[in-house]
């Protein structure tokens, strides 16, 4: 493919195509880990951007008109970063439920107050949460999650042709939608969660009805360790349900952003 042969249009196509994959790259779970490089994940959405570039203007066999002046590019320019970033954001909420679920069971274990430093963000995050992340991230490659949300952002291209997305009118389409994925995202924490609350429930309980009748007993000191052992026990003995859950929640991914896309195309 000669690109020195391209056209106004071509490139300004090419152009606004490529915003719209960057910003999925810049937020979506996997793709948008800050533990890629930036020269990695760049050439990576050029090439997948060309990849698409191709099949669309295969489908699309007509001219596509270039924005009138610098306005009509910069709001064209605007739409596809939003629509990217609504696609990446809808991925990542559902992964965050996951690494929720994490946080809650690390309150109950004791693991509040030992957060590690996650080397590819930089920041603080809990260990049951990091640890649960990166599980379902396996799960989400395993399934080949990255591929469904690849094909998520292709068929965007077909909902919405580039330059179409007029973010502060469609904006209003994806709220509610976004509104039920929140929603979701802590019903999978507490789906995740609710073996080893209700497991730690108990052993608190059974520790206060010890401490009732053993008053002498220093349960505080007896207590910690033995909500640490049962909950990376429970942990352990329900990673065979953790499986089930989250080969549902990645399965999701692919079908979730295709839903967001149609509500942001007002379908």
């Amino acid at each position: 493919m000669d690109l020195a042969s391209w056209t106004l249009e071509q490139f300004t196509l090419y152009g606004l195509m490529l915003v719209r994959v960057a910003a999925l790259f810049s937020v979506a779970p996997i793709l948008g880990n800050s533990s890629i490089p930036t020269q990695v994940k760049a050439a990576m959405a050029m090439v997948i951007t060309l990849l698409l570039y191709l099949a669309f203007k295969g489908g699309h066999p007509g001219t596509y008109p270039v924005p009138a002046n610098i306005f009509a590019l910069a709001g064209a320019v605007a739409g596809e970063a939003f629509a990217g970033l609504i696609v990446g954001y809808t991925a990542f909420l559902l992964f965050s439920g996951i690494e929720m679920a994490g946080e809650i069971v690390d309150i109950q274990v004791g693991f509040g107050l030992v957060n590690v430093i996650d080397p590819a963000g930089g920041a603080q995050v809990s260990i049951l949460g990091q640890f649960y992340y990166i599980v379902a991230m396996l799960f989400f490659l395993a399934i080949d999650g990255h591929h469904a949300l690849l094909k998520a952002m292709g068929d965007s291209f077909s909902l919405m042709a580039p330059g179409s997305v007029d973010w502060f009118v469609q904006a209003g389409h994806a709220g509610p939608l976004l509104a039920q994925f929140f929603v979701k995202l802590f019903a999978i924490a507490l789906q995740v969660a609710a073996p080893s609350i209700a497991v730690l429930f108990l052993t608190n309980l059974s520790m206060g009805l010890l401490a009732r009748t053993m008053p002498q007993m220093n349960v505080f000191i007896v207590g910690m360790p033995m909500n640490i052992i049962v909950g990376l026990l429970i942990t352990f003995l329900s990673l065979r349900l953790l499986g089930i859950v989250l080969t549902d929640v990645t399965s999701q991914v692919g079908s979730s952003s295709f839903r967001t896309l149609t509500a942001l195309a007002g379908g």
